[in-house]
C-alpha cells in the first residue's frame, strides 16, 4: 500500500494502489461479492466505503498499511521469549506502533514481504543471524531503504556495537531495555535518531 487515505468511499483504482494489485483484480473482488461496494448510477464505475475495504483486508489478513488505521509496524525477530518480551512489550502498550514478531529469519522474510515494517530489531543471539547480509538484503529489497535497522545485543562490547552501526545499523539496543528507549528508536519520525 502507498500513502495514508481519509477518505470515507475509494475508487478500484484508488484500492488496487493501496493494495499493491491490479485494477482488474479489484474489480473481480468486487463483482464476486467479496468486496462490497455499489456501482455510480449509469456508469460502470464501482464505489467502495473505507469500512468495506477495512472488513476486507482484515478477513484475509492483508496489512492495513496506508489507511489511517495503521501505525508504525515493527518486525522484532527474536527467538528468545523473555528478550522478545522485553522488547515487545513498551510497543505494545502504545497505540502507535503495531508489532509482528518472527521467530526465525526464514519467518522473518516472510513477514518483511507480508508487512512491509517501518522498523526492524534483530535479536543478535538469533541462529543464523548474520548483520551484514541482513543489511544486503534490506538493500535489495525495493522497500527496505526506508527501513530503521536495530540490532538488540545484550552484551555487546562498545567495539562491537560500534561495528554494527558502521554495518548500516540505526542503533543498538543493550541490557537492560529502557522502555522510553525502545520507543524513541521505534518511531519513525525521530529519523535522524542513532545510538547505542
Amino acid at each position: 500500500m502507498r500513502g495514508k487515505t481519509k477518505k470515507d468511499v475509494l475508487t478500484t483504482g484508488e484500492i488496487a494502489r493501496l493494495c499493491n494489485v491490479a485494477p482488474r483484480t479489484v474489480a473481480k473482488w468486487f463483482d464476486t461479492g467479496e468486496l462490497r461496494g455499489y456501482r455510480i448510477p449509469g456508469s460502470r464505475d464501482r464505489r467502495v466505503p473505507l469500512q468495506q475495504l477495512i472488513r476486507f483486508m482484515r478477513e484475509h489478513q492483508m496489512p492495513l498499511e496506508g489507511l489511517e488505521t495503521g501505525g508504525v509496524r515493527v518486525l522484532l525477530i527474536c527467538a528468545g521469549e523473555s528478550h522478545a518480551r522485553s522488547i515487545e512489550q513498551p510497543l505494545v502498550v502504545d497505540a502507535r506502533f503495531e508489532v509482528h514478531v518472527a521467530g526465525s529469519m526464514f519467518a522473518a522474510g516472510v513477514q518483511a514481504a507480508r508487512v512491509r515494517p517501518h522498523v526492524l530489531i534483530l535479536d543478535m543471539g538469533l541462529p543464523g543471524a548474520d548483520p551484514e547480509a541482513l543489511i544486503a538484503a534490506l538493500h535489495a529489497w525495493e522497500h527496505g531503504g526506508a527501513v530503521r535497522v536495530i540490532a538488540f545485543a545484550p552484551t555487546a562490547t562498545d567495539d562491537q556495537a560500534d561495528s554494527l552501526l558502521r554495518a548500516g545499523f540505526h542503533s543498538v539496543f543493550r541490557a537492560p531495555i529502557e522502555a522510553a528507549k525502545v520507543r524513541q528508536f521505534c518511531d519513525i519520525r525521530e529519523v535522524g535518531a542513532t545510538d547505542r
